[in-house]
């Protein structure tokens, strides 16, 4: 499957390359065929890419994809995040205070310097505010090399000094600070304490033309710190896979490996009501049929696409709403769906939405559809169970794992094989009941009970070999 996935991105990027040229062709027009430096940069760039593009073969795929993902790629401006009031009474643990042994210290470096709204930065705020009410782990961000206690205010707390047995857990977006971050696990080692990496996919390095230039800096970062820590933590098993499999013999052989699950709470902030434009579509009788997730290659969106055009073809009447934001080289895709004749009439691109108008669409679908052929965990499958609502989900491991027996699978990348799926599901009538989701209270216990009393599932084999052995289930 892996050669196809890469077909399937390379014809992504070659649309991407198409609409390049239309908007020369268009730029050309517009300055009345007045060749200027810009335009003829511009010109020499597509030319080069589309050079790059047509020499590209599988087993040169990564390097050609690389060059023109860099070359084209869209930067995508993540909006500020809001911090939390600092609270004014201390946490529930003081950083030198009386938390039990080992003591677990939570990074949120990145957090605390850049804000942010990615889904990484949605874990690391759960979990940092329920081991402060729990007084489990230290939340901790560094400054000037050393770590200082995290309170999510714009100041930091006093310095927290690393001691003998502490877990330093490094579960932020780190890889664009790896120098420091190596500093720190040379720190670490030699006060006698652990380094954990917490691992939320291998996608960047897996499929590289899947992303823009993240893919360099998240490749030095797992192979120069990732394959070095004394644990990892994924938060799939499939994840934890995934890096035994990029690990190989760069594995340490003396590295445990588990993995735990996310929380899913949905929560819905009180301010904000249910836009005007979802009331419509929640209220209107035709069925439709629901994707969540940012606007990116690896989700699949031209697959479901595909899918419903046919179904308008054959005269089914059903809807496709898509929730995500703008992500990065899919200006092609983004023009397709704002310029399609159903468009705002039986497909809909809603870019910002609350979590209140979120609500409102999971208890209106008729099914959640996740067309993506790589995740690290998949969370729009975990919050529709928990509205009662069935998803049609591509047959990758990931959804097999977090998936329940009401999900319906097919084969990644088939278009037909989804319309078919859209079908059975428009005569179904089944209901299931809702899914209690898992808090992040317990999930963040499982996290800290994992690291803390070392319920890794995976642990090296005890010749000090490459391989790992199944650790017994706890």
């Amino acid at each position: 499957m892996r050669q196809d996935y890469e077909r399937y991105l390379l014809a992504q990027l070659e649309d991407e390359l198409f609409e390049v040229r239309d908007r020369l062709v268009a730029l050309d027009s517009s300055l009345n065929r007045i060749n200027s430096f810009w335009v003829l940069l511009m010109k020499q760039l597509y030319w080069t890419i589309s050079r790059l593009a047509r020499n590209s073969v599988p087993e040169k795929f990564k390097t050609g994809a690389r060059a023109i993902v860099n070359a084209i790629s869209v930067a995508r401006r993540e909006g500020a995040e809001v911090r939390p009031a600092a609270s004014s009474s201390p946490p529930a643990a003081a950083a030198d205070g009386d938390m039990s042994s080992p003591r677990l210290l939570i990074d949120a470096t990145i957090l605390h310097r850049q804000g942010g709204v990615t889904g990484i930065q949605r874990v690391v705020r759960e979990v940092v505010a329920a081991v402060l009410r729990s007084g489990e782990a230290i939340p901790v961000a560094i400054s000037q090399g050393r770590l200082h206690q995290y309170l999510a205010a714009p100041d930091l707390g006093p310095v927290v000094e690393i001691a003998a047995g502490d877990r330093f857990v490094m579960i932020d977006a780190c890889w664009n600070c790896a120098s420091e971050y190596e500093e720190m696990m040379r720190v670490v080692a030699e006060r006698g304490a652990l380094s954990v990496v917490v691992m939320y996919d291998l996608i960047p390095v897996l499929y590289p033309s899947a992303f823009a230039d993240v893919s360099h800096a998240f490749a030095d970062w797992l192979d120069t710190l990732a394959v070095r820590a004394d644990a990892v933590v994924a938060i799939s098993k499939s994840t934890a896979d995934d890096f035994i499999e990029y690990a190989g013999a760069r594995w340490r052989a003396d590295q445990k490996i588990g993995w735990w699950r996310l929380g899913a709470d949905f929560k819905v902030a009180s301010r904000h009501s249910v836009s005007s434009k979802l009331r419509a579509i929640c209220a209107d009788p035709l069925p439709f049929f629901l994707s969540v997730g940012t606007i990116e290659p690896r989700k699949g969106y031209p697959i479901a696409l595909a899918a419903f055009q046919r179904l308008w073809d054959d005269g089914v009447d059903a809807r496709y709403v898509i929730v995500g934001g703008s992500g990065w080289n899919t200006r092609a895709l983004q023009s397709r769906i704002v310029e399609h004749p159903e468009f705002d009439r039986r497909l809909f691109w809603l870019e910002n939405v609350h979590d209140a108008d979120l609500r409102e669409l999971y208890s209106a679908a008729t099914r959640l559809i996740a067309p993506s052929f790589a995740e690290g965990f998949g969370l729009p499958l975990v919050e529709a169970a928990q509205f009662g609502l069935r998803a049609i989900a591509s047959d990758i491991p990931v959804f097999r794992e977090i998936g329940s027996a009401n999900v319906a699978y097919f084969r990644a990348l088939d278009d037909a094989d989804l319309a078919r799926c859209i079908r059975e599901a428009l005569t179904s009538t089944a209901h299931v009941a809702s899914v209690p989701p898992l808090g992040w209270a317990e999930s963040t216990r499982s996290l800290v009970a994992l690291i803390r009393d070392d319920l890794y599932q995976y642990r090296p084999v005890g010749d000090g070999g490459a391989g790992v052995r199944a650790a017994p289930q706890r």
